[in-house]
């Protein structure tokens, strides 16, 4: 029970922190989202992608920290479920990061909707 409690919790912390991260991009860099948009949208519509269309990140200050934070949460979250998976079994180490994952990104992503 505490394992898969822990196995949760990481996912959820993790997804906490994404979620932020992305609310902090809509703030600072609408076009970047704009632009994956864009892009999915000319995928819908089988479209090729347009090459004026610039291929890199979201340029902000703490860009290598956000990426140095996104290999230190995949490294956890990848070690945290190899040392479960001998006590829990495979589907509780391997799913629950995610659904504390997805909820934590869900609840959070929900109340910038619902204010």
């Amino acid at each position: 029970m505490l394992g898969s409690t822990i196995l949760f919790l990481c996912g959820a912390v993790w997804g906490w922190g994404h979620a932020r991260y992305e609310r902090y991009l809509l703030g600072t860099c609408p076009e970047y989202f704009a632009r994956k948009q864009k892009l999915l949208e000319a995928a819908k519509e089988y479209k090729r992608m347009k090459r004026d269309l610039p291929a890199a990140g979201p340029l902000h200050p703490g860009r290598r920290f956000v990426l140095a934070m996104y290999v230190v949460g995949i490294a956890s979250q990848a070690g945290i479920s190899l040392y479960y998976l001998g006590h829990l079994g495979v589907y509780a180490a391997i799913f629950l990061p995610w659904a504390g994952y997805f909820n934590a990104k869900v609840i959070f992503w929900r109340s910038l909707f619902t204010s």
